[in-house]
Parts: structure tokens; C-alpha cells; sequence
């Protein structure tokens, strides 16, 4: 299904030119070849030793007895505790692998993704959960649906609805995606990247870091009157080895400064472009 989606194609080419060795350059689902080597062992051996009870964090809320629960999980978890493997990573160049590249494609309209390639500096858990925020709050000021890059993109006629960022933050690495469609893919590019370099005081402003802070804290607590919610947050900051009550305070303690150094990494950071031009007929 992955190949017959365009988007996630193009999504895999631009993995593929941001990394030389990180895992996040592979397609998560395999490949037709990758899933040809899979047999009984293998799944047998990571079944044991990823999926075992004692690497698990259950996260359950609402009316439960938890006498009975917990004497259910004590009679369920009778497997002998095994080693969990330790993961090693090779180590990644700070450099992309491809600067550009551009493919003829059968589609209805050419399509750009650029991704910036960058590594979040922290010292413990509470600031690497405060730099994830700080880059999500820069990204939605450049290139959010209420920032005025944003719009000046859909005046020039740039873009269409079809336009989104998408961050993510790992370990041992990080990178900021933009997708779109576009009639002009060239054009586009170096409007966001002279915009990004000339028009930053009108990105970027404290008012409108204030104004993005508030409602982030305001999202933060919404999300929390759903109990569904709750608990996925919960289980995600508890991997991030913190509070989530916590969170509230991180995101109050970013200033504009903070703001304006993860924007000076990110110029700094090397990116890849990918370029799908629709076929001319």
C-alpha cells in the first residue's frame, strides 16, 4: 500500500537524502525484500525479547479494581524476565547525504518536501522535553495555518491546502519537514527559504510567540478533560522519563530568547529538498 501512496513516497525519498546511517531513513513497514528474510525464529527472538512483560508500561484508567488488577497482572506475568538487548546506534554525519533531488512523476500537480537536519542539545529529561517544545512552537510560528508566512504563501498562490510541517524529535537526532503541492516547486522553495533569511521580525515577533504559548497551555489542558487523552499523555512523558503535570511549567519557562536560538540552529542546520515534477502530457 506504502507504494501506491504518493505522499509517503516522497516522504521515504527525503528520509533517504537527510540520512546516511540513522534508522529514521528506513520505511518502518520493511521492504518487499527486508520481509522476504523474516521467518519463525526471527519473529520468535524479537517477540521474546522486545514484547516481554517486564519492557511493558500499561497505562489504565477509570473505574477498575485495582486489588484484582493487580493480582490478574501478578498471576499473567509468569515469564522468566529476559535481558533486554541494548540498542546501539551508528553514528550519523551532521551532513545530508543529498542536498536535491528530482524526479518526473506521474501526478496532478508537482509536489516539494524539504526537510532541515538537526541534533537538540540537553542535559537531562526536563530539557530535552523543553526543547521538543521549544522547536514545535518556532515551527508553528514560521510555517503554521495562523502564521503570516503561511499566508503570504497562499496569496502568492504557492500553495494549496495541501501544505504541512511535521517535526520529529529522537534521541540521537531530529529533523523539521515541509510538504506541499505546488505549480511551482522552485519558486516556492526560495520563497520560504529567503523568507525564512529576510522577513524573520515579521515571523517571528514576541507578541505572537506570547499569544502561541498561550494557547499550547490552553491545548495541553483541554486535551486533559478527555480521559483517553490523559492517559496517552501520561504514558508518553512517562517514556520521556518526566511528570506529565510537569509540562505546564516547562512550556511557562520558554522565553523568546529560547525561541530565537532553536532559530539560529535551524539556519544553521543542512537541508535536503525533494522535488516530484508532474510529467508534462
Amino acid at each position: 500500500m506504502y507504494l501506491d501512496d504518493i505522499e509517503q513516497e516522497i516522504y521515504q525519498d527525503l528520509m533517504l537524502c537527510m540520512y546516511k546511517n540513522h534508522p529514521l531513513k528506513h520505511d518502518i513497514g520493511g521492504s518487499i525484500e527486508s520481509i522476504k528474510l523474516i521467518d519463525k525464529k526471527v519473529l520468535s527472538d524479537i517477540h521474546q525479547k522486545f514484547y516481554h512483560p517486564s519492557n511493558r508500561l500499561l497505562v489504565i484508567a477509570g473505574r477498575v479494581d485495582i486489588p484484582k488488577l493487580k493480582k490478574f497482572f501478578k498471576d499473567y506475568d509468569t515469564l522468566e524476565k529476559v535481558r533486554i538487548p541494548k540498542i546501539t546506534y551508528l553514528k550519523e554525519p551532521k551532513g545530508v547525504v543529498t542536498k536535491e533531488l528530482v524526479r518526473q512523476k506521474d501526478v496532478s500537480i508537482s509536489k516539494l518536501a524539504m526537510g532541515y537536519k538537526f541534533y537538540l542539545p540537553y542535559k537531562n529529561a526536563q530539557e530535552r522535553v523543553k526543547q521538543e517544545m521549544i522547536h514545535t512552537i518556532l515551527f508553528n510560528l514560521l510555517l503554521g495555518t495562523t502564521s503570516n508566512l503561511y499566508h503570504a504563501l497562499l496569496e502568492e498562490k504557492l500553495i494549496n491546502k495541501n501544505f504541512y510541517i511535521s517535526s520529529t524529535f529522537e534521541n540521537h537526532q531530529s529533523h523539521l519537514m515541509i510538504f506541499a503541492d505546488t505549480k511551482d516547486p522552485k519558486a516556492l522553495k526560495s520563497f520560504i527559504l529567503n523568507s525564512f533569511k529576510d522577513n524573520i521580525s515579521s515571523l517571528i515577533s514576541n507578541d505572537a510567540f506570547n499569544r502561541y504559548v498561550k494557547v499550547y497551555i490552553g491545548q495541553i489542558i483541554f486535551a486533559l478533560n478527555s480521559v483517553e487523552n490523559k492517559v496517552y499523555l501520561y504514558g508518553k512523558y512517562f517514556h520521556k522519563k518526566i511528570q506529565l503535570f510537569d509540562v505546564i511549567d516547562i512550556i511557562s519557562d520558554i522565553v523568546f530568547e529560547d525561541i530565537m536560538n532553536a532559530y539560529n540552529r535551524l539556519m544553521a542546520s543542512p537541508m535536503s529538498t525533494v522535488i516530484y515534477k508532474k510529467t508534462k502530457s
